[in-house]
C-alpha cells in the first residue's frame, strides 16, 4: 500500500523536469535556428516569430546605408539649394527681400487702418456727445418757454396768502396754549371735551 503515493511522486517529479527541460530548449532552439537563418525546424508561433524576426532584418533601415546608395540624389539637392557661388542666390535673396518689403508694407497699412478705425470712433464719439447735449439744451428750453413766468402781482399774492396761512396757524396755536391752560384743573376723563369747547370757543367755530 504505501509504494502507490512513492510511485505518483516519482512520476510527478519526471513529468517537471521533462517541461522544465523543454522551457529551456525552446529559447535556446529557437535562438540557435534564428542565427542560422532556417525558421523550417521550428513548428507553431516559433516558427511565426522567427519568420517575422527574419523579415525584420532583412528591411533596409540602416540610416547610413541609406545615404551612400542614395548620395548622387543628394548631392543633386544640395545643389539645387546652393548655387556654385556660394550663399543665397540672386533670386533668392531678391525674393526674401520682397516678402520683406511686403510683409513690412502690410504692417503700415494694417497699423494706418487700426489708427484710422480709431479716429472714427473718436469722432463718432464725440458727435454723439454733441448731438446728445444740443438734445438736451433743447428740452430744457421747450420746458422753460412752457413754464409761465411769475409776474410781481402774482408774488404778492403769493406772499399775501402765505401770511394769512401763517396768522391762522398762529391764531390756533394760542387758542389750545389758553384751552389748555383753562382746562388744567378739569378731570381726565373730562378733558378732552373741556379742550375741544375751549378751542372752539376761542376760533368762534
Amino acid at each position: 500500500m504505501p509504494t502507490l503515493p512513492i510511485f505518483r511522486m516519482e512520476k510527478t517529479f519526471s513529468l517537471l523536469a521533462t517541461v522544465s527541460i523543454l522551457c529551456t530548449a525552446i529559447p535556446t532552439s529557437f535562438a540557435a535556428t534564428l542565427t542560422r537563418g532556417d525558421c523550417n525546424t521550428l513548428i507553431g508561433p516559433a516558427q511565426n516569430r522567427c519568420l517575422r524576426m527574419q523579415e525584420r532584418k532583412s528591411e533596409p533601415t540602416d540610416a547610413k546605408q541609406w545615404r551612400m546608395e542614395n548620395s548622387n540624389l543628394i548631392q543633386e539637392r544640395r545643389l539645387l539649394r546652393r548655387p556654385e557661388t556660394g550663399g543665397r542666390s540672386k533670386t533668392i535673396t531678391k525674393s526674401v527681400e520682397k516678402l520683406r518689403e511686403e510683409s513690412i508694407e502690410d504692417l503700415r497699412q494694417g497699423r494706418l487702418r487700426m489708427q484710422s478705425n480709431f479716429q472714427d470712433r473718436y469722432e463718432q464719439r464725440d458727435n454723439w456727445r454733441e448731438t446728445l447735449q444740443q438734445e438736451r439744451m433743447n428740452a430744457l428750453r421747450t420746458r422753460f418757454s412752457g413754464t409761465p413766468r411769475t409776474t410781481a402781482l402774482d408774488q404778492a399774492e403769493l406772499r399775501s396768502r402765505s401770511e394769512r396761512q401763517h396768522d391762522r396757524t398762529q391764531t390756533r396755536r394760542d387758542a389750545i396754549k389758553r384751552a389748555h391752560e383753562a382746562c388744567k384743573d378739569v378731570s381726565a376723563t373730562e378733558r378732552q371735551q373741556c379742550l375741544r369747547q375751549v378751542r372752539d370757543e376761542e376760533l368762534g367755530e
